[in-house]
C-alpha cells in the first residue's frame, strides 16, 4: 500500500508540473501576443498621431502665409498714407502720434515678414552647404521675430501714454511734448529690446567642416548644433523667460489698460462736450477731430491687442514654462538617479 501510494502520489505531481508548465507556456505565448498586439497597436497610433501632426503644422502653414501675406500688403499700404498724411502738415501733437502709428506699422511688417519667409523656408535643418536663407532664417528668424513682437508692443505702450498725456493734460503737451521725443522713445525702446534679446543668438553653435579634401565637387558645410549657452543654460532660460514676461507683457498690459480707460473717458467728455457746443452753435475743430481720430484708432490698437495677442502670449508663456519646468524636474530625476543616496540603496 506504502509503494502503491507513494507512486500516485509521483504520478500527481509529475500530472501536476505537466499542467502547470503547460498553463506557462500558454501564458507566456497570450502575454507574448498581448505584447505584440500592444506594440502593433501602439505604432498603428503613433503613425496616426504623426500624420495628424504633420497635417496640422501643413494646414497652420498656410494659414500663417495668407494671414502674413494680407499683413504684407495692409502694412505698406498703411505707412504710406501715414507718409503722405505728414507731408500735407499736421501739428506737432498729431504729427507725434503719426510717426508713432508709422514705427508701429514697421515693426508689425517686419513681423509679418519674417513670419512668413520662416513658413516658406524647410525648418529642421542643421547641415548647409551654403549660406543661403535657410541658413540665416536658422540662426536669427526666432530672433528678429521676438524682437518685432516685443517692439509692437513697446511701440503700442509709446502711443498710448502719448495720447494720454495729450489728452488729458492738453496745455502741458503742448507746451512739453515734441515729435522728437516719440522719436526718441521708439528708438530707445527698439534698442533695449534688441540687447534684451540678444540671448537668443547664442542658442547655436556654428561648425564649419572643410570637405574639399574629399573631391572637387565638394567644398565646405556649415553645421549648426544647438549647445549654445542659452539652449543647455536652463536658469539662464528661466530668467530670461519671467523677465520678458514681467517687462514685455505684464507691466505694458497694465499701462494699456489705464491709458485706454482713460481715453475712453476723455472721449465722452469730449462727446458731451460737443453736443452741448452743437446744440449753443459752435462749430468743432478740424484739429479736435483729427486728435479724435488719433485716439479712437489707437482705442481700436489696443482692444485688438487685447483680444488677439493677450490670449496667446499667455498660452505661449504658459507653455514655455512647462517646457522649462519639465526640463528642470528631469534634471533634478537624472541627478537623484545617479546620486550619492541612489548609490547607497543601490549598495544596501
Amino acid at each position: 500500500m506504502y509503494a502503491f501510494k507513494r507512486k500516485t502520489d509521483e504520478t500527481e505531481i509529475n500530472l501536476t508540473s505537466t499542467d502547470s508548465g503547460a498553463l506557462t507556456n500558454i501564458q507566456a505565448s497570450t502575454e507574448g501576443y498581448n505584447i505584440n498586439s500592444t506594440l502593433k497597436s501602439s505604432k498603428h497610433e503613433s503613425t496616426d498621431q504623426e500624420d495628424l501632426l504633420r497635417t496640422t503644422e501643413i494646414v497652420i502653414d498656410h494659414i500663417v502665409q495668407v494671414l502674413c501675406s494680407f499683413g504684407v500688403l495692409t502694412n505698406i499700404l498703411n505707412i504710406v498714407i501715414l507718409i503722405k498724411k505728414i507731408r500735407e502738415g499736421i501739428d506737432n501733437l498729431e504729427k507725434g502720434a503719426t510717426v508713432g502709428l508709422i514705427a508701429l506699422a514697421i515693426s508689425d511688417l517686419g513681423f509679418c515678414v519674417f513670419s512668413l519667409t520662416e513658413s516658406l523656408v524647410p525648418q529642421q535643418k542643421m547641415l548647409f552647404h551654403q549660406k543661403n536663407l535657410a541658413y540665416f532664417m536658422t540662426l536669427y528668424g526666432t530672433f528678429a521675430i521676438n524682437i518685432f513682437i516685443k517692439t509692437s508692443t513697446s511701440f503700442t505702450v509709446v502711443l498710448a501714454v502719448g495720447r494720454y498725456y495729450a489728452v488729458c493734460f492738453p496745455m502741458k503737451a503742448r507746451q512739453y511734448m515734441r515729435c522728437g521725443h516719440t522719436v526718441t522713445a521708439i528708438v530707445l525702446s527698439a534698442v533695449f529690446w534688441i540687447l534684451l534679446h540678444l540671448p537668443i543668438l547664442w542658442t547655436w553653435n556654428l561648425h564649419t567642416v572643410d570637405c574639399s579634401k574629399y573631391g572637387n565637387n565638394f567644398g565646405y558645410i556649415y553645421m549648426l548644433e544647438g549647445s549654445g549657452e542659452f539652449s543647455t543654460n536652463i536658469k539662464l532660460q528661466v530668467t530670461m523667460t519671467y523677465i520678458w514676461a514681467v517687462v514685455g507683457f505684464f507691466i505694458p498690459v497694465a499701462v494699456l489698460g489705464y491709458c485706454n480707460y482713460k481715453l475712453v473717458r476723455s472721449l465722452q467728455l469730449s462727446n458731451r462736450l460737443r453736443r452741448n457746443s452743437a446744440a449753443g452753435g459752435l462749430v468743432l475743430r478740424s484739429t479736435s477731430r483729427r486728435q479724435r481720430r488719433i485716439s479712437l484708432t489707437l482705442i481700436g490698437i489696443v482692444i485688438m491687442f487685447f483680444i488677439l495677442v493677450c490670449p496667446s502670449e499667455i498660452v505661449h508663456l504658459y507653455g514655455d514654462i512647462g517646457k522649462q519646468v519639465n526640463r528642470i524636474t528631469a534634471l533634478q530625476l537624472e541627478s537623484w538617479n545617479f546620486g550619492p543616496f541612489s548609490m547607497s540603496i543601490t549598495r544596501c
